[in-house]
């Protein structure tokens, strides 16, 4: 494995930089400065402690002195609150926004469904697991006391610096097991850089209540109505993604209602223009 202080953002050039601003600062102020770089280290490599968290610390403790560093060549006493509320901002961003879920209902009505009791879909996505924490049982528990009738999940399976690891692979595969609903559990892959194929296939391949939808279409009945569930693979590249939606769509019935699960909303225009009734996406958080 490759430090990341080996890695071309830590090159001379970035030294000089943090020394060249450091020169033009006063002691106490570059004090000041290095005790913020500090927190924002402190606060990261506890993470893994409180069991909030598993990745390195050394990778967005430097992203966020690079932001930090300009706001210290600002006059005194604005650079101090400034830095201050850079420190509010990593508190909430990395300790608190990760874990608080919510759960977003609406309504949807199409002349397509006209059901007397509507059907409940459940979109989740984004999981990116490292390991078993809170968070993830708390989303296992809301998937459960919500009892929808289908779960659709718009792909990221594991935190990027966690694809190869087993134990992130065992976790991740312990949450999605327990994901039941009465018409099914449809999944697809994510990120090609976060959802590798091979890893996805290791995930969700042998879980027999998923469905992996993999360019392809599943259908499910409620109240006698069909419903096409339409899966792709995201190359986060509509111009490419864009015509294999077409070609998936080849031939369907334009009078069913159709629900588009792809990980990115990027490819939303082609999807209406496909005649595409619903997209469900993640990617952005």
């Amino acid at each position: 494995m490759i430090s990341f202080w080996d890695s071309p953002l830590s090159s001379t050039a970035c030294r000089r930089f943090f020394l060249a601003l450091l020169a033009r600062l006063v002691w106490t102020q570059a004090v000041i400065l290095f005790l913020f770089f500090l927190s924002d280290w402190l606060l990261l490599a506890l993470l893994p402690r409180a069991g909030k968290s598993f990745g390195p610390s050394k990778p967005p403790t430097f992203l966020l002195a690079l932001c930090r560093a300009p706001f210290a060549l600002l006059p005194f006493p604005w650079w101090f609150g400034l830095q201050c509320v850079g420190t509010a901002l990593v508190l909430y961003s990395f300790w608190y926004e990760p874990h608080r879920l919510t759960v977003t209902r609406q309504t949807l009505q199409s002349p397509k469904l006209g059901f007397t009791r509507p059907l409940r879909v459940l979109h989740l996505g984004d999981l990116h697991v490292e390991r078993l924490t809170p968070r993830e049982r708390a989303v296992t528990r809301l998937a459960r006391e919500l009892e929808p009738d289908v779960i659709l999940f718009s792909g990221d399976f594991l935190n990027l610096s966690y694809t190869q690891d087993e134990l992130a692979h065992q976790h991740a595969r312990s949450v999605l097991a327990e994901w039941r609903a009465p018409k099914g559990v449809y999944v697809v892959s994510g990120s090609p850089a976060v959802d590798p194929h091979a890893i996805v296939e290791k995930l969700v391949g042998t879980l027999p209540n998923l469905v992996w939808l993999r360019d392809e279409t599943a259908t499910l009945e409620h109240e006698g109505k069909t419903i096409e569930i339409v899966g792709l693979h995201c190359t986060h590249r509509p111009f490419l993604d864009g015509p294999t939606l077409t070609r998936v769509l080849n031939g369907a019935d334009r009078e069913r209602f159709r629900i588009l699960l792809y990980h990115s909303p990027d490819l939303a225009p082609e999807a209406s223009a496909a005649g595409i009734d619903l997209q469900l996406s993640g990617h952005t958080h």
